[in-house]
């Protein structure tokens, strides 16, 4: 952080060379590994601080490359949460990215890097989970669970579950 007057700063590093004006107030973060050689032309009266990388990743919530490939765990409980309210509606890709804070890329790449699934099928694990949890009260009809969980279409519900739970809704119904 550069505490008083204007400095200019030149760097070189293995992606060619740059320059850049600092300003008092101004803060300059670089990684270890950016630059091979920097020369500070001018007043030179900086407050010079070092974060840990594991620290950083705490404080920007993984929005950086730091966070090894993995949805930092306040995102992930976010999007759990917006799956949870959301089960019976259209859940997008965008939404949840959004949800995430990232774009719809990069969200689908760490959760799939996270828990090991596609975005799609972690909402769809989350529509059957929530239709076993439904279908256990009698009171509410098949139909009607499906469409609780965001599934319109009677058949469609009937064969997703079916494929994912190795049983249709009626028969998981009639022995649980």
């Amino acid at each position: 952080m550069q505490l008083s007057a204007s400095l200019r700063l030149d760097w070189r590093s293995g992606r060619g060379a740059g320059s850049a004006q600092v300003d008092a107030g101004s803060l300059t973060l670089h990684g270890r590994s950016s630059c091979d050689r920097s020369m500070w032309t001018g007043s030179y009266d900086r407050l010079l601080f070092e974060l840990d990388p594991v620290q950083l990743e705490r404080l920007t919530e993984g929005r950086f490359p730091a966070s090894r490939g993995r949805l930092p765990k306040s995102r992930l409980s976010k999007v759990r949460e917006y799956v949870e309210a959301n089960l019976d509606r259209d859940i997008s890709l965008s939404a949840l990215a959004s949800t995430a804070a990232m774009s719809p890329y990069y969200f689908a790449r760490l959760l799939k890097q996270t828990t090991g699934i596609t975005p799609h099928q972690y909402v769809v694990q989350r529509r059957i989970q929530r239709a076993k949890e439904l279908l256990r009260d009698s009171n509410i009809s098949v139909f009607e669970v499906g469409i609780r969980v965001g599934y319109l279409d009677p058949k469609h519900f009937r064969d997703l579950f079916r494929r994912e739970v190795r049983a249709t809704p009626t028969d998981y119904r009639s022995s649980h």
